[in-house]
């Protein structure tokens, strides 16, 4: 292949290739411009209420924690104790789930009715907005991506807060936020996955990566041909240009 082709070869590459890619890499930017402007605890809002569980252990009348363990012999691996809205609860580990059992009577722990659920939310949020809503949902949302059923409470707040409660303990699991959504777009577009949002290894942003070097690479070599080696020639003219008249 001449230099000529060659060239031209490197000049469409970069052109048509860069057309197709150019959009994506604008996204790229914009939505990594997005991702450095806030603290991951902001987007977290890890501010706005606080997670797991809080409150004293109370052993008065409970079940030895022995007798739970005879009683999930085989399956169980731990057992901790710890209180949950007003009741004392094990939680015993196996080895691919855990079941929580009521400390005083043995039984499986019942879920939570929702003015509990209310009340914890209440309890946990940082701030003095109102309970707006609280729905037991059986389909995770996008934002929540996690098992179901799953209670989601939300405040009344500039911050259009949500928290995600586990409906047997009360625990608050995580915090969704207006900013948090806004930058979940953002990485969504970041990464190229559309449906689930965690795939960054997905096809799609390897061929776009991969699109995007080409783009690169071809670049580099029209500097090449178009600024360097014309420079290279003019150069070595005006050396012979020169050793000529000298002569």
């Amino acid at each position: 292949m001449s230099a000529i082709k060659r060239q031209k070869f490197f000049t469409w590459i970069h052109k048509w290739i860069g057309l197709a890619i150019g959009i994506q890499v604008t996204l790229w930017v914009a939505s990594g411009l997005v991702m450095v402007l806030y603290d991951i605890e902001t987007v977290r809002g890890e501010d706005r209420a606080e997670r797991g569980y809080s409150g004293a252990i109370s052993t008065q009348g409970i079940i030895p924690p022995g007798e739970i363990l005879a009683a999930y012999q085989g399956e169980a691996r731990s057992i901790t104790l710890r209180p949950s809205a007003g009741r004392m609860l094990y939680r015993v580990e196996g080895a691919t789930s855990a079941r929580l059992i009521d400390a005083r009577t043995g039984a499986e722990a019942a879920p939570l009715d929702e003015a509990a659920i209310r009340d914890l939310a209440r309890g946990a949020y940082r701030g003095d907005a109102a309970v707006a809503s609280a729905r037991l949902l059986t389909e995770a949302p996008i934002e929540w991506r996690n098992y179901t059923p799953v209670w989601q409470v939300e405040f009344d707040d500039s911050a259009a807060t949500r928290l995600y409660m586990n409906p047997v303990t009360g625990d608050v699991e995580t915090v969704r936020t207006r900013l948090w959504r806004i930058y979940d777009v953002a990485w969504m577009l970041h990464i190229m996955d559309y449906q689930g949002r965690d795939n960054f290894n997905n096809w799609l942003v390897k061929l776009a990566s991969g699109l995007g070097l080409a783009v690169s690479i071809s670049g580099l070599v029209l500097i090449f041909y178009r600024i360097l080696k014309p420079e290279w020639v003019r150069r070595r003219r005006r050396r012979a240009m020169s050793a000529a008249s000298q002569g």
